[in-house]
């Protein structure tokens, strides 16, 4: 589904099944990953902060209250955002 700029945003299986399990301890998680949805779909240079680990894959950091990290995968060519692993930060 388009909006925003064009920008589309998806979520990996795997993610969501990470984000089950962890939700089940993290009160906010969910709430917070909603969150960063809503300004992906605003385009990546909206995700902040961010890093580029390698290739098409990014990393933000969210906190709920703890700090979790989210990688996500990016192509500016095909406009799609993946939300594609999320862990708890070391």
């Amino acid at each position: 589904m388009a909006y925003g700029e064009g920008w589309e945003v998806e979520v990996s299986e795997e993610f969501q099944d990470q984000l089950k399990t962890l939700a089940k301890n993290e009160d906010q998680l969910e709430e917070r990953v909603e969150g960063l949805i809503l300004v992906a779909y605003s385009g990546p240079d909206a995700i902040w902060p961010q890093q580029h680990m390698v290739a098409n894959l990014w990393c933000t950091r969210i906190f709920a209250p703890a700090p979790y990290l989210v990688f996500y995968e990016s192509d500016a060519d095909d406009r799609p955002i993946e939300l594609v692993i999320i862990s708890e930060a070391p």
